[in-house]
């Protein structure tokens, strides 16, 4: 099914294609060598703050892979999700997938959040590049402040980022009546209508131990 909306979609034109080829090329090249760097020095990044985490990884892209963005993409189609929001942008990866639907669907907006102010860079200029930008609202900083005030209702909800502040930011989303975000099951009372969350988790800062997508009924 993902396959068959992602034919005709924006994901085949040739400048978002040769954003994402370019950004997942540079990932495969470079992540695992950064990353093995970093942790032979003897750094704890379990122990280490979000902030310590974010400047100390930040030329690592860390992305989903093609398969899950085009998956990401397919949800957002099937749903018409209208407002996007994803914690973690890094270096744009995922939010084009996501941007993508939000353009093939002529409605909507992806708020993105990323802590790192330079990938906040890398992010835009990827967008722009892929002439996305239009569809993407990127907010730095701490995402437990940025994402305060989304406008309205979410119709989904992209947690890609360090495990610590990822469950402080769903539960505080959760808690937060103006945010409405729905629950993993049940129907939010904060909702009017059911939010799909999508869960993508890491033991280690280059693994995506799995992708679980939860869907309120």
């Amino acid at each position: 099914m993902t396959n068959s909306i992602v034919a005709n979609s924006t994901l085949q034109l040739p400048e978002v294609q040769a954003v994402l080829e370019r950004l997942h090329n540079l990932a495969d090249a470079n992540d695992k060598t950064i990353i093995q760097q970093v942790l032979s020095s003897g750094y704890d990044w379990k122990s280490a703050s979000s902030e310590q985490n974010a400047a100390t990884f930040r030329e690592a892209l860390l992305p989903i892979s093609p398969d899950v963005g085009r998956f990401l993409y397919g949800v957002a189609r099937s749903i018409s999700a209208e407002r996007i929001v994803e914690f973690g942008t890094s270096y744009g990866i995922s939010t084009i997938y996501l941007a993508a639907a939000v353009r093939d669907l002529n409605s909507g907006l992806v708020i993105g959040s990323e802590m790192e102010s330079s990938k906040v860079m890398q992010a835009t200029e990827n967008l722009a590049t892929a002439e996305l930008l239009p569809f993407v609202e990127i907010r730095a900083g701490d995402a437990l402040e940025t994402l305060r005030d989304l406008g309205g209702t979410i119709d989904l909800l992209f947690l890609d980022g360090w495990k610590k502040p990822l469950f402080r930011c769903f539960t505080a989303s959760i808690q937060e009546p103006a945010i409405g975000y729905g629950h993993l099951s049940g129907r939010s009372r904060y909702c009017s209508r059911p939010t799909r969350t999508i869960f993508r988790l890491h033991s280690q800062p280059r693994q995506r131990l799995y992708l679980c997508y939860a869907a309120n009924r």
